[in-house]
């Protein structure tokens, strides 16, 4: 299987998972990352989320490959949430953190370009205090 499309690896996991579930509702959401380890010729990868609640639906949901190298990959294997179950989860609040962390280094710059004058900073104490 390994050497076929991503999106085909994913619907075939989600088939297989709704076969074994047979008229059940999943205990929890189902989500599938495909990751491909070692050299790869950067093909595109799509993805879905199973939500399975009572709805049943589907959603498209962007995936992106990554590739990582054996020791950075080892440390997530060991320190990071067991693969099977939050993987993805981790590694979008990894990606959100850091955008975070960019953001706010941009707005550092912004005051720094641009600092707030003392007008601008000037608060009333009396409109914090009760009427």
């Amino acid at each position: 299987m390994a050497h076929r499309p991503a999106v085909e690896i994913i619907d075939a996991l989600l088939n297989d998972c709704r076969r074994h579930l047979g008229a059940e509702q999943p205990p929890d959401d189902v989500t599938v990352v495909v990751v491909r380890r070692g050299k790869t010729a950067g093909a595109g990868i799509h993805g879905m989320k199973d939500s399975g609640r009572a709805s049943g639906k589907i959603e498209l949901v962007s995936t992106v490959q990554i590739e990582v190298d054996d020791e950075l990959l080892e440390k997530l294997d060991r320190l990071g949430p067991d693969p099977s179950s939050r993987r993805s989860e981790f590694i979008s609040m990894a990606i959100r953190k850091a955008l975070w962390e960019l953001e706010e280094k941009e707005t550092a710059a912004a005051y720094a370009r641009q600092p707030d004058s003392e007008d601008d900073a000037y608060v009333d104490p009396d409109s914090w205090e009760p009427s």
